[in-house]
């Protein structure tokens, strides 16, 4: 499949990125897939990337109802209160969404492509204010099975020495979803937005 640098320069003008960090990763991920559609998570140095470590995380689509965390920045960590690498992330997502979210994310692998969700957390001791913007781009394992999604999130800086010692990170909630073309076209999709992203 002939792959065309356009692609780059579209998701960069028209997917309505927020942070040049997100901009960084985008532009880092096309940097490493050479002449495939979607590199080998191998190909991924940190050195290259050091300013993004922090708010980066590596999930491992292992079965339908498991999104496995092999990774998480210590930004991340600190933000879910907790050490999340090796859980399910899935966890961390409304019982009655899990399904519909699995999905959602799968198409990240499945098309492959790129997402831009926009998110607010819920804590424990309440919803958090402002939001994120989350990156995902797909990548192949060590053996060649396209199952690895990596994130990076930005906009989501935190001060725990500040925050209630006992709040920990219980659920995300989208309230906005872009997936956008690497080469192999976008899904077709549907989702309603989560009623309480708005609350306040």
């Amino acid at each position: 499949m002939p792959l065309n640098t356009d692609y780059l320069e579209d998701a960069l003008s028209n997917v309505g990125f927020k942070s040049e960090k997100s901009h960084d990763f985008v532009r880092h991920w096309f940097s490493l897939r050479g002449d495939a559609l979607v590199p080998r998570r191998q190909a991924f140095d940190p050195a290259d990337v050091p300013h993004l470590l922090a708010n980066i995380s590596i999930h491992e689509f292992v079965a339908p109802e498991r999104i496995e965390l092999r990774l998480a920045g210590t930004k991340l960590v600190e933000r879910y209160g907790q050490e999340i690498t090796g859980r399910n992330y899935l966890d961390f997502v409304p019982e009655a969404r899990r399904e519909k979210t699995y999905e959602l994310l799968s198409h990240i692998i499945k098309q492959p492509c790129g997402m831009l969700v926009r998110m607010r957390t819920a804590t424990n001791v309440g919803i958090l204010g402002g939001g994120n913007e989350s990156v995902g781009l797909p990548f192949h394992n060590r053996d060649g099975l396209l199952n690895t999604v990596m994130y990076h999130v930005a906009n989501w800086e935190y001060d725990r020495s500040t925050a209630d010692p006992g709040q920990r990170m219980e659920a995300h909630f989208p309230t906005e979803r872009v997936y956008f073309d690497l080469g192999a076209g976008l899904p077709d999709w549907d989702d309603e937005p989560y009623p309480v992203a708005n609350t306040t």
